[in-house]
């Protein structure tokens, strides 16, 4: 039998999203790589990428932070 072990990392992208008044909209899990238009899902709601920012640290918590607009 053939075992493969894949982490989470390596699927995506660990996001944290704000909106664009600063509110902290919680946390989910996006394909990479993340651009503008991308869409999230997170608690049920629908929200659209406006900006991304990428260079944190290595090894830190989340792998970005999202700016978003929510959908619909």
């Amino acid at each position: 039998m053939l075992r493969r072990v894949v982490e989470l990392r390596d699927l995506g992208a660990r996001a944290h999203l704000f909106d664009a008044a600063g509110d902290d909209l919680g946390f989910c899990h996006l394909p990479v790589p993340v651009a503008r238009g991308d869409l999230a899902l997170v608690a049920g709601a629908t929200f659209r990428v406006l900006d991304v920012v990428d260079d944190l640290a290595p090894g830190a918590a989340i792998d970005m932070l999202a700016v978003v607009v929510r959908c619909g």
